[in-house]
Protein backbone atom coordinates (compact mmCIF):
# COMPACT_ATOMS: atom_id res chain seq x y z
CA UNK A 1 0.00 0.00 0.00
CA UNK A 2 1.23 3.45 -0.90
CA UNK A 3 1.74 5.77 2.11
CA UNK A 4 1.79 8.89 -0.09
CA UNK A 5 -1.67 9.15 -1.61
CA UNK A 6 -2.46 12.16 -3.76
CA UNK A 7 -4.44 14.82 -1.89
CA UNK A 8 -8.21 14.82 -2.15
CA UNK A 9 -8.14 18.20 -3.89
CA UNK A 10 -6.52 16.53 -6.90
CA UNK A 11 -8.46 13.29 -7.15
CA UNK A 12 -11.95 13.66 -5.67
CA UNK A 13 -13.21 16.69 -7.53
CA UNK A 14 -14.98 15.47 -10.65
CA UNK A 15 -13.78 18.34 -12.80
CA UNK A 16 -10.09 17.59 -12.17
CA UNK A 17 -8.80 14.61 -14.11
CA UNK A 18 -5.20 13.63 -14.71
CA UNK A 19 -5.70 13.79 -18.48
CA UNK A 20 -6.81 17.44 -18.13
CA UNK A 21 -3.48 18.49 -16.60
CA UNK A 22 -1.72 20.97 -18.87
CA UNK A 23 1.50 21.27 -16.87
CA UNK A 24 3.11 20.26 -13.59
CA UNK A 25 6.12 21.97 -12.01
CA UNK A 26 8.09 21.28 -8.86
CA UNK A 27 8.93 24.62 -7.22
CA UNK A 28 11.59 25.28 -4.58
CA UNK A 29 9.85 28.55 -3.65
CA UNK A 30 6.20 29.43 -3.44
CA UNK A 31 5.27 32.46 -5.55
CA UNK A 32 4.07 35.47 -3.58
CA UNK A 33 0.52 35.11 -2.28
CA UNK A 34 -1.02 38.56 -2.47
CA UNK A 35 -4.62 38.12 -1.29
CA UNK A 36 -6.92 35.61 0.38
CA UNK A 37 -10.21 35.22 -1.49
CA UNK A 38 -11.74 32.31 0.42
CA UNK A 39 -10.13 29.95 2.91
CA UNK A 40 -7.56 30.35 5.62
CA UNK A 41 -3.92 31.20 5.78
CA UNK A 42 -1.83 30.51 8.86
CA UNK A 43 1.89 30.77 9.48
CA UNK A 44 2.21 27.02 8.84
CA UNK A 45 -0.36 26.36 6.09
CA UNK A 46 -2.80 27.83 3.59
CA UNK A 47 -5.95 26.19 2.22
CA UNK A 48 -8.47 27.79 -0.09
CA UNK A 49 -8.59 30.26 -2.94
CA UNK A 50 -5.91 32.96 -3.02
CA UNK A 51 -4.45 35.41 -5.51
CA UNK A 52 -0.89 34.44 -6.40
CA UNK A 53 1.49 36.82 -8.16
CA UNK A 54 1.88 35.93 -11.87
CA UNK A 55 -0.80 33.21 -11.60
CA UNK A 56 -3.93 35.06 -10.49
CA UNK A 57 -6.74 33.22 -8.72
CA UNK A 58 -5.31 29.92 -7.43
CA UNK A 59 -6.33 27.01 -5.25
CA UNK A 60 -3.82 26.37 -2.45
CA UNK A 61 -3.44 23.29 -0.30
CA UNK A 62 0.02 23.95 1.08
CA UNK A 63 2.10 23.68 4.17
CA UNK A 64 4.71 26.39 4.42
CA UNK A 65 7.68 24.08 3.84
CA UNK A 66 9.04 23.57 0.31
CA UNK A 67 8.97 22.08 -2.21
CA UNK A 68 5.64 22.94 -3.81
CA UNK A 69 3.85 21.48 -6.81
CA UNK A 70 2.16 23.77 -9.30
CA UNK A 71 -0.53 22.10 -11.42
CA UNK A 72 -2.32 23.81 -14.29
CA UNK A 73 -5.61 21.95 -14.77
CA UNK A 74 -7.80 23.42 -17.48
CA UNK A 75 -8.19 27.06 -16.46
CA UNK A 76 -7.26 26.41 -12.81
CA UNK A 77 -4.01 27.05 -11.00
CA UNK A 78 -3.43 24.64 -8.10
CA UNK A 79 -0.55 24.65 -5.61
CA UNK A 80 -0.09 21.66 -3.33
CA UNK A 81 2.52 20.04 -1.17
CA UNK A 82 2.71 17.26 1.36
CA UNK A 83 3.63 17.12 4.99
CA UNK A 84 7.21 16.25 4.01
CA UNK A 85 9.49 16.97 1.04
CA UNK A 86 9.53 13.22 0.28
CA UNK A 87 5.75 13.09 0.06
CA UNK A 88 5.67 16.14 -2.21
CA UNK A 89 8.31 14.66 -4.53
CA UNK A 90 6.35 11.39 -4.66
CA UNK A 91 3.17 13.26 -5.64
CA UNK A 92 5.15 15.09 -8.32
CA UNK A 93 6.37 11.80 -9.78
CA UNK A 94 2.81 10.44 -9.73
CA UNK A 95 1.46 13.50 -11.52
CA UNK A 96 4.18 13.53 -14.17
CA UNK A 97 4.22 9.77 -14.79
Amino acid sequence: MNPFKLPACMVKCGKRKKEDIKSVQLLDEMPEVTWKINGFGLSIMAKGVFKVKDYGKSLLFIEKEPPYIYVNVGEEHVFINGSSPEQTRFWYSELTD
